[in-house]
C-alpha cells in the first residue's frame, strides 16, 4: 500500500436511484431526448444505464490525463490527484462535460491523506481510501444543485501560486447546519483554472457559456426527468439560481440570475430545444451588446465592488 497528500473529488449523478426504484415515470420524450428511440428499450433500467454510459465516457475522456487517477462505482466516480491544481481543472471539466450531456450531478473535493494499493486487478479497476476520500464523499451532501463543496484546505493550496480575475473558490452557509462550506465556483471557468487569463480574461465567451448551461438546465428535454419529480425539480432549481448567480462576475450591466423560489412550479413548462434555442439567441444578443458598449471606468469598478463586500 502506498499513502501520500493529494486531492480527491468525488462525483454522483442525481436521481439514479429515485429511477431504478421505479419513483419517476418516463416519457417518449425523455427517452427520446437521450437517444433511445426503439419502444422496446424505453423502460426504466435501459434509461439509467444509457446515463451511466454518458458518465462513462466522460470518464473515460478525463483519464487520458495523466496527473489524475479515475474509478467509477456504478452512479458515482472518484478521481484523485497527488497534484492539486491539475485535480481541479479535471473536476471541472468532468462538470461542464456532463452537464452537456444531459446529466446532473453534484460534487466533493477535499485535500488530506490518500491511501491506495501499489497494484490492483485492472479487470476490477481502482480503489483509493484515506482522509481526503471521506470528506470528498461527505461534502458532496452539502448542498442541492450541480455544484461542487470543498473542503477548506484545498483552496488554502492554491493561494498564491496563480492570480485569479476571480476567486474559485466562494463560502456558503449550509442551511443544514449553519456553517460555512467552501464552493468551487466550476462554472466560471470553461477552461479551467490553469488555462484562466488573469491579464485579459475573455468575459463575453465564458459568460456565453455558462449561460448556454443555464439554457440546457433550464430548458433542453435531456433534463425534463428531473424536472418531474419534486427532488429533481429542486435539485435544478438550485443549480440554475448558483450558475446564473455566476452571470454577475462577468458584468452588471445584466441581470440573468433566476431565484429558486421563481423557478420551482415553472420548470415543466418549455421543456423543448426550440425554447432553448431562442432564450439562448436573446442572451447572446443581449450580451454581445453590452461588450460592445465602452467599458466602464475600472477605477468605478472598484469602488463599486468595495461598497459591496461591505
Amino acid at each position: 500500500m502506498k499513502q501520500y497528500k493529494g486531492a480527491v473529488f468525488f462525483v454522483d449523478i442525481l436521481g439514479i436511484g429515485s429511477l431504478t426504484r421505479g419513483h419517476i415515470k418516463l416519457s417518449s420524450d425523455d427517452y427520446e431526448s437521450h437517444g433511445i428511440k426503439s419502444t422496446r428499450h424505453q423502460n426504466t433500467h435501459f434509461f439509467s444505464a444509457k446515463l451511466l454510459i454518458k458518465f462513462r465516457k466522460v470518464l473515460i475522456e478525463l483519464k487520458k490525463n495523466k496527473n489524475v487517477q479515475v474509478a467509477q462505482l456504478s452512479d458515482c466516480a472518484f478521481i484523485w490527484s497527488e497534484k492539486p491544481i491539475p485535480l481541479i481543472d479535471v473536476a471541472i471539466e468532468c462538470m461542464w462535460e456532463l452537464t452537456k450531456s444531459g446529466i446532473l450531478c453534484r460534487g466533493g473535493i477535499a485535500y488530506g491523506d490518500i491511501v491506495e494499493p501499489d497494484q490492483v486487478n485492472n479487470r476490477l479497476g481502482k480503489f483509493l481510501l484515506g482522509e481526503a476520500a471521506t470528506k470528498a464523499v461527505d461534502l458532496e451532501r452539502s448542498g442541492k444543485g450541480c455544484r461542487i463543496f470543498s473542503d477548506e484546505a484545498l483552496p488554502s493550496k492554491i493561494s498564491g501560486k496563480k492570480h485569479f480575475s476571480y476567486e474559485p473558490f466562494v463560502g456558503n452557509k449550509n442551511p443544514n447546519d449553519c456553517l460555512i462550506t467552501d464552493e468551487l465556483r466550476w462554472y466560471l471557468f470553461p477552461k479551467g483554472i490553469s488555462e484562466h487569463d488573469f491579464i485579459n480574461p475573455d468575459k463575453k465567451m465564458s459568460l456565453i457559456k455558462l449561460m448556454r448551461l443555464v439554457a440546457l438546465l433550464h430548458h433542453s428535454p435531456m433534463f425534463r426527468w428531473n424536472a418531474f419529480n419534486r427532488a429533481g425539480e429542486i435539485q435544478l432549481a438550485s443549480g440554475i439560481e448558483t450558475l446564473s448567480s455566476g452571470a454577475s462576475i462577468f458584468t452588471s450591466h445584466l441581470d440573468l440570475k433566476f431565484s429558486s423560489e421563481y423557478l420551482i412550479g415553472h420548470l415543466r413548462e418549455g421543456r423543448n430545444n426550440e425554447t432553448k434555442t431562442a432564450k439562448m439567441r436573446i442572451w447572446r444578443s443581449e450580451i454581445s451588446a453590452i461588450f460592445k458598449t465602452k467599458k466602464p471606468n475600472k477605477s468605478l469598478n472598484r469602488t463599486r465592488n468595495k461598497t459591496r463586500a461591505r
